[in-house]
């Protein structure tokens, strides 16, 4: 009967679904909508379990971010020198595999961004 309960248990275990194992790490292409029209930019991210940090480089040079992943759940945080005025901008996002897009806060407003994994 042990035996017997032990191979249920082993077989519910094994046919459970697991969470999806998710990874911004790498090289992306962001695009960013700005008042002014999209802005384009390179990032590259780095990853340890929940926890990602690297750098997105566009118009005003390479800046350092630091946030979390969770599940499929990317929020990004980041200061900005904008014109002598320094601004935390907001990113969060959805990753879906080679792909991630979401919204973005700027201080003055928020827009859309959407990135893709460089291969």
């Amino acid at each position: 009967m042990r035996t017997l309960l032990t191979c249920v248990v082993a077989t519910l275990l094994l046919a459970a679904p697991s969470a999806r194992q998710v990874s911004v790490a790498g090289d992306w292409a962001l695009t960013f909508n700005g008042p002014q029209g999209p802005i384009e930019a390179a990032a590259k991210f780095t990853q340890e379990g929940d926890t990602v940090g690297g750098t997105i480089d566009g118009p005003q040079g390479a800046i350092d971010v630091s946030g979390t992943l969770k599940e499929a759940k990317l929020a990004i945080s980041m200061t900005v020198d904008a014109g002598g005025q320094t601004i935390t901008v907001y990113m969060l996002g959805d990753v879906d595999g080679d792909t991630m897009k979401g919204t973005w806060n700027f201080g003055q407003g928020s827009s859309d961004w959407e990135g893709r994994r460089k291969k």
